[in-house]
């Protein structure tokens, strides 16, 4: 009977067997490597821009610019207020208001700029004419004579929801009189109406000055600003800190002041926006009010960064 002999394999072919082993652990080692480095990058792009609070300018505009170098029109005094109704869908971070107007050159002073939080936008502000809590923020500035385009600084920060660009006098240390050039060279920019223009006045002798809309139109009313992500900054120095905190403090159950959410309070739901916001402030302890809470740092991604990619370089040269 012829004998049955077990083929041995070659050293040359166990030696190439492992090689091929390894190699494939290799190139599966490496894939995982590039996933995860993928993985990290990606979140490193993610929480980076979620820390930047300021994406794209953007302006608001009730009408085109007319013809400048006008002497008259819609009056801006003591006791005749002239505002625009305006509606944001993003948070906004205002730099400066203004539009078309002109000084009355016989009157001295400023006039003022209200920015106003309305329930609507077909609303009017609450008070006569304003509620402290429903004011965002107020300045004072003289526009020139005759009529051009004004802007001055102000400083505010706009949650979604609607809103009113007010001009006026007697109020927050202003004491001049101006006016709003109201021709029909400057067309109303949709979704802009008459309706969207409100005025503070005395409808007829012996009545008090009350809100009223339909008066008036072809208005230029100014806002800029910037786009950005951050609706708990509720004492506008672009972050989000303790000194925040301590404004929803004030604010809770009692105003608006700390509203990050636009339902027009300062509740529970605001503390969780600040919260998920938060960005820390140097000096302020801030770090520690939400030590328990595991938002990655772009630091510590960055050194996983570095660390993965230094370790997959070391396998790769082995």
């Amino acid at each position: 009977m012829r004998s049955l002999q077990r083929k041995l394999p070659s050293p040359n072919s166990i030696v190439a067997s492992s090689i091929g082993r390894w190699r494939k652990n290799q190139r599966m080692e490496f894939r995982f490597l590039s996933h995860l480095l993928f993985v990290i990058a990606a979140t490193f792009c993610i929480v980076v821009l979620s820390q930047v609070g300021l994406t794209q300018t953007v302006v608001l505009e009730s009408a085109q610019l007319g013809t400048i170098g006008r002497v008259g029109g819609t009056t801006i005094t003591g006791v005749h207020y002239a505002g625009w109704r305006f509606q944001t869908s993003v948070a906004l971070s205002v730099d400066q208001v203004g539009g078309h107007m002109l000084a009355n050159p016989s009157s001295s002073g400023d006039i003022f700029a209200a920015l106003v939080r309305l329930s609507s936008i077909t609303a009017f502000p609450l008070g006569s004419p304003f509620d402290s809590s429903e004011v965002v923020a107020t300045t004072t500035f003289r526009p020139n004579f005759p009529s051009e385009e004004i802007l001055t600084p102000l400083s505010a920060k706009l949650i979604p929801g609607s809103y009113a660009l007010i001009f006026g006098s007697n109020l927050f240390g202003a004491t001049g009189e101006a006016a709003l050039h109201n021709g029909t060279d400057q067309p109303d920019i949709p979704p802009t109406t008459i309706a969207s223009y409100i005025l503070w006045s005395v409808p007829s002798p012996g009545q008090s000055a009350t809100w009223r809309t339909n008066l008036a139109s072809n208005m230029r009313f100014v806002i800029v600003g910037q786009e950005t992500n951050f609706t708990a900054d509720f004492d506008n120095d672009d972050d989000v800190d303790t000194h925040d905190l301590g404004v929803w403090q004030g604010a809770y159950a009692a105003n608006a002041s700390g509203d990050a959410d636009g339902d027009g309070d300062t509740d529970g739901r605001d503390l969780l926006a600040w919260q998920r916001q938060y960005t820390g402030s140097a000096g302020d302890g801030s770090s520690l009010i939400l030590s328990s809470v595991p938002v990655p740092e772009p630091l510590t991604i960055s050194l996983l960064l570095v660390f993965a990619m230094a370790f997959a370089s070391r396998r790769c040269s082995k």
